[in-house]
């Protein structure tokens, strides 16, 4: 089976619902494990903050955004404002104890949120570089549904197309994979380099032994973007999927002949049947 192929990403824990739906933030706290660990000092801030946000904009400022010693800080009545703010229509946070606005940050506070190098909190599709092992690309929830900003994870179904975030207990937990053969509840997909999933007949090299043509469904019926295996017609020339775990499974047969059942059916180098 292709998990044994050095490199492949592999995700053990079933998704809790048919696919493709739609998955939703947990908005819970990290199990053990969770933690961003590849993270020294102040990369990473945990906060138990909970109190509900202020909206400055709704009062009357005194202060405003002020800069001194290097940090940013907003001040609202002549005092500075700490934890979760709305300002300008934008979440930042600054720190519970000095008042300091966090910037270019992971901030953990029930769930994963990222402070751009401005302080404001992401949101929607981005990319982390902060030379770490964990930079790439993650998505962050756009919508105002009670977990506005929360890190995703999981099937994300995002301007017309399902992307896969790694799940708690995958490293790094919440970024997108790419490039990669996916294992999910006991069904294989193929995440392309930009992270899409792989529909239709499709070529795969990653310069691996089970290299080749395989098909993913196309079908909307609950098999949408599965490895397809056995006979399949597609545009007009019959194909064989290697139905086999073998390290092979779904790849074409392609470029000789083979013994299918009772009968030799030759294929040539586009994995077409001469002879079907």
């Amino acid at each position: 089976m292709k998990k044994t192929i050095t490199g492949l990403l592999t995700v053990a824990a079933a998704v809790a619902f048919l696919l493709p739906v739609l998955a939703a933030g947990t908005g819970s706290a990290a199990a053990a494990g969770d933690v961003r660990e590849a993270y020294s000092g102040p990369a990473v801030v945990n906060s138990t903050d909970t109190d509900t946000p202020d909206d400055p904009s709704s009062g009357t400022d005194t202060g405003g955004w002020n800069t001194s010693g290097g940090e940013t800080y907003y001040y609202k009545n002549g005092k500075k404002l700490t934890g979760w703010q709305v300002i300008d229509g934008g979440w930042y946070y600054f720190d519970k104890k000095s008042g300091a606005m966090l910037h270019d940050k992971w901030l953990y506070d029930g769930a994963w949120y990222f402070l751009d190098p401005d302080g404001r909190m992401k949101e929607g599709f981005d990319q982390i570089a902060l030379g770490r092992s964990d930079d790439g690309w993650y998505y962050f929830n756009p919508d105002h549904d009670g977990s506005y900003g929360r890190m995703m994870t999981g099937w994300q179904y995002i301007n017309g197309t399902w992307y896969y975030f790694n799940k708690a207990g995958k490293w790094p937990q919440g970024k997108m994979v790419a490039n990669a053969w996916l294992y999910d509840a006991k069904v294989w997909y193929f995440m392309g380099p930009d992270g899409k999933m792989y529909e239709g007949l499709t070529r795969i090299d990653l310069g691996r032994s089970d290299d080749g043509l395989y098909y993913f469904s196309e079908a909307h019926d609950g098999t949408y973007g599965h490895v397809m295996t056995g006979w399949r017609t597609i545009n007009g020339s019959r194909y064989y999927f290697d139905p086999n775990h073998n390290g092979f499974y779904g790849r074409a047969y392609a470029g000789g002949t083979y013994k299918i059942g009772s009968r030799s059916y030759t294929f040539d180098a586009q994995g077409r049947c001469l002879n079907p």
